[in-house]
C-alpha cells in the first residue's frame, strides 16, 4: 500500500505524547514518546531524537523526577551541540538550569543559564541578521523600480516629444503646400 511516511508517523506519535501529556496520561504519554524516538532513531532523524529528549525532560521535571529530567535534557543538549541546532540548544539549556537549580547544583544551573542566554542571543543576532538582510534587498529592489520607472518616463517623455515635433513639421509642411498651392493659383490668375 505504500512507503511509510516515517517522519510524519513520528510525529503523530510525538504529538499524540503531547497530548495525552496535557491530560496527564503519563503511560501513553511516555509510550507514544518512545515510539517516536524509536522511528527517528532508526531514520537518524537527531533533531527529532533532541526534541522528545527535551520534551521527555520537560514531563519529567513536571513531576519533581530531577533525575531522570536532567539525563534526558542533557541528552537533547548534547544532540543539539552536535547538530548545531541553535534553537533546540537554547531550550535544552534552559531546562538543564531549571533542573541544576532545582537539584541546588547552583554553578551548573549558572553554566547552563549562560549558555542559555548565549544561544537566545545568537538566535536574536541571527534573527536581526536577517530582517536586516530583507530591508536591504527590498530598498535595493524599490530602487531599481525607481530607476527603471525614471528611465521609462524619460522614454515616454522623449516620444511625446518627437510626436509633437512629428505634428509641427507636418502642420508646417502642410501649411507651406497650402501657401505654394495657394501662389500657385494667384500667378496663374495674373
Amino acid at each position: 500500500k505504500g512507503i511509510p511516511d516515517k517522519t510524519g508517523m513520528a510525529y503523530c506519535h510525538y504529538n499524540m505524547a503531547r497530548a495525552y501529556a496535557s491530560t496527564n496520561e503519563k503511560e501513553f504519554a511516555k509510550a507514544h514518546m518512545d515510539t517516536a524516538t524509536v522511528i527517528w532513531e532508526q531514520t537518524g532523524d537527531k533533531k527529532g531524537i533532541s526534541r522528545s529528549a527535551a520534551t521527555l525532560s520537560e514531563d519529567y521535571l513536571k513531576n519533581n523526577d530531577f533525575d531522570n529530567a536532567a539525563i534526558y535534557a542533557l541528552k537533547s543538549y548534547v544532540i543539539a551541540n552536535e547538530i548545531q541546532n541553535l534553537s533546540q540548544i537554547k531550550e535544552s539549556a534552559k531546562l538543564l538550569s531549571t533542573i541544576y537549580k532545582k537539584k541546588e547544583a547552583y554553578e551548573k544551573a549558572l553554566e547552563m543559564f549562560e549558555m542559555y542566554v548565549a544561544s537566545k542571543d545568537s538566535l536574536n543576532s541571527d534573527e536581526n541578521r536577517n530582517t536586516l538582510f530583507k530591508s536591504k534587498a527590498a530598498y535595493e529592489f524599490q530602487l531599481k523600480e525607481a530607476n527603471l520607472k525614471s528611465i521609462q518616463d524619460q522614454k515616454t517623455l522623449a516620444f511625446e516629444e518627437k510626436i509633437k515635433r512629428d505634428k509641427l513639421l507636418f502642420q508646417f509642411e502642410k501649411e507651406s503646400q497650402e501657401q505654394k498651392s495657394e501662389s500657385e493659383k494667384q500667378a496663374l490668375l495674373y
